[in-house]
């Protein structure tokens, strides 16, 4: 339990938990039906998040992700949204399933 105390501050927040917060977590735990995490798990969870922190991306991989953030924007505008819906609706008016199919993706 001492550990759960020490480890989880550096994880979640910036001051420790108190003996009665942990209760309640593993109260919470226990009624949910959910095993407390043992300490391999939190290492393991740990080292991931620091791996993912100290990562460095290329240039390439940060264009490639604005560039799927930006076609992910222009696909939700409300404007282009209502077009292809319009467009989507003709396309089965007239039967042409392979372009309705391109649409609904």
């Amino acid at each position: 339990m001492q550990y759960f105390l020490t480890i989880l501050p550096s994880i979640c927040r910036s001051r420790s938990y108190n003996q009665a917060e942990f209760r309640e977590y593993r109260t919470a735990c226990h009624r949910d039906d959910i095993p407390l995490p043992r300490r391999n798990t939190l290492i393991d969870k740990v080292n991931r998040i620091d791996a993912l922190i100290k990562r460095v991306f290329t240039p390439l991989e940060l264009q490639e992700k604005v560039d799927r953030q930006n076609a992910l924007k222009r696909r939700f505008i409300p404007i282009n949204r209502e077009r292809v819906r319009r467009e989507l609706e003709e396309a089965r008016a007239i039967g042409d399933e392979t372009r309705a199919a391109d649409l609904q993706d």
